[in-house]
């Protein structure tokens, strides 16, 4: 005989024993079935919770991306910056009012493109274009912080007339100079809408009290120190009266609608200060997502109790159903995770980018296999870690590298994005862009990054390919320049050699005739002196000219103008040129007096050729120069007939000329605008008045150091 019960037991005590047995049995099913469903009911809205919050992520990082590159292609494809500059609020909303309501028509959401001057002035709202002029600045911290740190924004913050999600952008002058900034706004209603649309949810959009002071559009529900920002269809009015009693913003709070259960997940949106400005509560109906046990369990159990074997077969069933409907589950939702997977590896595979992951706690990193075949190495060839990065580092972009870490390292605002060359299998560099996230902990200590490597050897050497053209331009031009002033050199000779010939002629002469005396002689002698003295003079111009500045010098504009009549006025007096100098006395500046000397005898050489090839019976050259602020303007015109408009457009363009290939490089000009621009730091341009050509130079009156443009 067995322990337990025995095969003589009375019926009864049988029964006993067995309805004990099948109520524990019971209890524990029906424990375990509430435990799992409390536990599937938590699973699921922890789920979802972060489901909302990856989707708003994902839109506001879309966002953001979107609307910057945006921004960024009408700075630098359009003629924004130059209308800013003119203040031509005119042309700008003529030009940007067309992109304006083709983004409205994109999304409805989009409010908000306005145009700030550095002052903190309001240039041009698209969305009203009545009002503009008013300082907003002085009223909103993110306009503050660009015109301070001229840095892209992103984050939340009102204004006096639209309460939106804001990208601002600087925009500099091709100077660099900061001239003010590009807004974009979208209201934060693009994410309850985003959130509908990806999960079914229902949401309404809190703003913080304090966030709307300058808000005109306000409500009278306030929960939290927020308030209410959305208009209520008859559905939400009907959830919202209910949701007001219970006054809090918090998620997983469950309250029932009539006969319908809602429960809330709470999403905070931030400002520029990475601070709560925005907190949207969504509504999700879970009336048909509870898993509890359902009426006809609840009826199966009392019979469980009185038909002892039939509820012991139907408890073997369930639980064994039971376990189906968890392997099925399991499965399903390893197969999800299976294709999600699938699915991430394709998408970065696609990319043809190296995948990078550190993790900085545990001091391990990983390299895709991609990572280490764009630098010839196979997996198992190369070891994930750190010191192999750095081992394959390129010596000269160590220190700046380690740097950029450092500081993505330390600040969360910083995006990384940096480029250096790494050591392939084979012994050459590798160019590399790396791009990457750092992630921060709650205490703001950075425990991961991830990234990508690019490479983006190709464009490097195209970057050199241009680069040596460019001096290979620079070289002809100086080879051409020092042609053209030998021919000066010699025009400059002839006259002091002519008189040194006379002078020997003369001394001749007197020997023949015996009627040399002292004075005659010492007379002549000096004579000759002088004229050896002003061709020692004209060498030395000339080869001060073709003398590099190493470093901007501070000068007088009138020092710079007679240095450079010295090399090219005796060729203008010889063609009858008149030479009209109009500056203003005293006119001090910090430059490369050389480089600048350059340009104008460049431009004063081709005035020379123009009106002695066109014959021009009173040749006339006429300066300007004058300062404003802190720019210098020199304008230079001639009265050859001006500019032909043909070509007016295209002067200063490399190898261009109306001259012929025997008469002209194409580069002097081409050269002129060169040095004007990266040495002198400013502009040159050509335009006709009237019959004259007119070449303007703006440049800086104190230039810093630059570099050797060969």
């Amino acid at each position: 005989m067995s322990k337990g019960i025995r095969l003589d037991t009375p019926l009864k005590s049988v029964m006993v024993y067995i309805s004990i047995s099948v109520i524990l049995m019971v209890t524990l099913i029906y424990i375990s079935l509430t435990l799992t469903a409390e536990y599937n009911q938590q699973k699921y809205t922890d789920e979802s919770n972060e489901r909302i919050q990856r989707s708003i992520d994902h839109t506001i990082n879309h966002f953001v991306d979107d609307f910057s590159f945006r921004a960024l292609r009408l700075l630098n494809t359009t003629k924004l910056r130059e209308l800013l500059q003119n203040n031509d609020r005119q042309g700008l909303l003529k030009l940007l009012k067309p992109k304006f309501d083709l983004m409205q028509q994109e999304n409805s959401n989009f409010k908000v493109m306005h145009i700030h001057l550095a002052d903190g002035t309001s240039f041009l709202r698209v969305h009203k274009p009545q009002v503009f002029g008013d300082n907003i600045a002085k009223k909103r911290e993110m306009l503050q912080t660009i015109h301070k740190n001229h840095k892209p924004l992103s984050g939340y913050e009102t204004g006096n007339h639209a309460n939106v999600f804001r990208v601002i952008n600087p925009i500099f002058d091709k100077s660099g100079k900061y001239i003010g900034a590009f807004e974009v706004g979208l209201s934060p209603n693009f994410i309850k809408e985003a959130i509908h649309e990806i999960n079914g949810f229902c949401g309404v959009v809190f703003i913080k009290g304090k966030e709307l002071a300058l808000s005109k559009i306000k409500s009278g529900v306030l929960i939290d120190g927020y308030m209410l920002q959305t208009s209520l269809n008859k559905k939400l009015e009907d959830i919202c009266k209910v949701f007001n009693k219970i006054n809090k913003l918090e998620e997983n709070i469950k309250f029932n609608v009539g006969d319908q259960t809602y429960l809330t997940h709470l999403v905070a949106i931030k400002n520029f200060k990475d601070e709560d400005s925005v907190k949207i509560i969504f509504f999700q109906n879970i009336t048909q997502k509870s898993i509890l046990l359902n009426p006809i369990q609840l009826y199966i159990i009392p019979a469980i109790l009185i038909v002892l074997l039939l509820t012991i077969w139907f408890i073997y069933t369930l639980i064994k159903n039971y376990q189906d409907r968890v392997t099925f589950l399991h499965n399903r939702h390893f197969k999800e995770l299976e294709e999600l997977s699938q699915s991430l590896k394709y998408a970065v595979e696609g990319t043809n980018d190296g995948l990078w992951d550190w993790n900085l706690e545990k001091k391990t990193v990983y390299f895709s296999p991609r990572w280490k075949s764009m630098l010839g190495f196979e997996d198992n060839e190369l070891e994930n870690s750190f010191s192999t990065w750095k081992s394959i580092l390129h010596p000269d972009d160590l220190e700046q590298a380690l740097k950029d870490i450092e500081l993505a390292h330390t600040d969360p605002e910083y995006k990384y994005n940096t480029i250096h060359r790494l050591k392939h299998k084979d012994g050459h560099w590798v160019w590399i862009l790396d791009r990457g996230k750092t992630i921060f902990d709650e205490n703001l200590k950075a425990v991961r990054m991830v990234g990508f490597h690019t490479d983006i050897t190709d464009i490097k050497e195209l970057e050199l390919q241009v680069i040596e053209k460019e001096e290979m331009m620079i070289s002809q031009s100086r080879h051409a320049a020092m042609g053209e002033m030998i021919s000066m050199i010699a025009h400059q000779w002839r006259q002091p050699i002519s008189v040194i010939a006379m002078d020997a002629n003369n001394i001749l002469a007197d020997i023949e005739l015996e009627s040399v005396d002292e004075t005659t002689l010492q007379k002549v002698s000096e004579d000759i002196i002088r004229q050896t003295q002003e061709l020692s003079k004209t060498i030395d111009d000339f080869r001060n000219f073709f003398k590099p500045d190493r470093l901007p010098e501070e000068i007088k504009l009138k020092t710079i103008f007679d240095d450079t009549l010295s090399v090219i006025g005796k060729s203008l007096e010889n063609n009858d040129i008149a030479l009209i100098l109009n500056i203003e006395e005293n006119i001090e500046l910090k430059t490369y007096s050389r480089d600048l000397m350059q340009v104008l005898i460049n431009i004063l050489k081709n005035a020379k050729e123009v009106l002695v090839e066109k014959n021009i019976a009173q040749k006339e050259i006429i300066v300007f120069a004058n300062k404003s602020e802190d720019q210098l303007i020199i304008k230079i015109s001639d009265n050859a007939g001006g500019i032909d408009k043909k070509v007016l457009s295209k002067i200063f363009e490399p190898y261009f000329t109306t001259k012929g290939e025997k008469n002209g490089t194409g580069l002097g000009l081409y050269m002129s605008q060169v040095i004007t621009q990266k040495h002198l730091g400013g502009e040159l341009k050509a335009y006709n008045i009237a019959s004259n050509a007119v070449f303007e130079i703006t440049i800086p009156l104190k230039v810093e150091t630059v570099n050797d443009i060969s």
